[in-house]
């Protein structure tokens, strides 16, 4: 292409891929469809984008945290609506694929709230990073606990199944086919994620079936990966971030949602 964005004469041949003209009306036709196609696909998206876009109410002023916060930003939220003592009961708060515990650390070392990151990534070998290591020797605090194993009913799902094997072969057998860690999940306070990725629906249905309540901030879709997934009152397939957050509201009537005060993907879907 010359400086004045005109096409230099270049080469004539169709087979060449650096041409720069259709080698036929239908190819012209491909390529313009996929060119509309992508129009409307970001066109999309920035609505969606839009309606993430708020604060609920402004009820935290008028400015959203960088996303760098969100994190804190998330705890702080958790803190406001479940209280902390009932999220300092029992083994504590269950941070779903938190990657590296940002989460988890603003639970456990700025507001004191006992928290276990499950995911199954070890990120620097387990190691919490320098200036963490740092802070927990100056102030003689704990770090959070982590679980490096994915968040799924085989190893978290809830006893309905050891009840069954109990009922066969006494309580021995039911303690035995038991989820290896499913007394941690029935001992959580409260089950969350922040931006979960796939294990955003698991987290849903995991907590949903232990009695456990939960928040959690969806961000990707995966349709691709989840063709299963459809909107109950029309049969659509789940594609976008708002049919996602209302096919998981679909699944229990006390779910609720509120944004959150930071940018980006900011709905939490959560039981009171």
């Amino acid at each position: 292409w010359g400086a004045a964005g005109r096409s230099s004469p270049g080469c004539g041949d169709d087979a060449c891929c650096f041409r720069h003209h259709f080698a036929s009306e239908e190819e012209r036709e491909r390529a313009e469809g996929a060119e509309a196609a992508k129009a409307l696909s970001r066109e999309a998206a920035a609505m969606e984008r839009s309606l993430y876009d708020e604060v609920e109410d402004g009820a935290h002023g008028d400015s959203k945290a960088a996303k760098s916060l969100r994190a804190s930003r998330f705890a702080a939220w958790l803190l406001r609506q479940y209280g902390r003592e009932d999220l300092c009961s029992g083994s504590g708060v269950l941070d779903v694929a938190g990657g590296q515990g940002d989460l988890s650390w603003s639970l456990s070392f700025d507001e004191g709230v006992p928290s276990t990151l499950i995911d199954p990534g070890l990120r620097r070998g387990g190691e919490l990073k320098s200036w963490q290591r740092r802070a927990l020797r100056k102030s003689g605090g704990r770090a959070f606990g982590h679980v490096p194993e994915e968040f799924c009913e085989r190893l978290f799902g809830v006893p309905q199944s050891a009840a069954g094997c109990a009922e066969s072969g006494g309580a021995a057998a039911g303690e035995a086919c038991q989820a290896p860690y499913a007394p941690l999940l029935l001992g959580a306070s409260l089950v969350v994620g922040l931006h979960p990725d796939e294990a955003t629906e698991a987290i849903v249905d995991l907590a949903l079936a232990s009695g456990r309540r939960f928040a959690v901030v969806p961000c990707c879709v995966f349709p691709s990966r989840f063709p299963e997934r459809r909107l109950p009152d029309t049969g659509e397939q789940v594609r976008t971030l708002n049919q996602f957050c209302a096919y998981l509201r679909s699944k229990d009537g006390r779910i609720k949602e509120a944004l959150l005060d930071f940018e980006g993907r900011n709905k939490v879907l959560y039981v009171p």
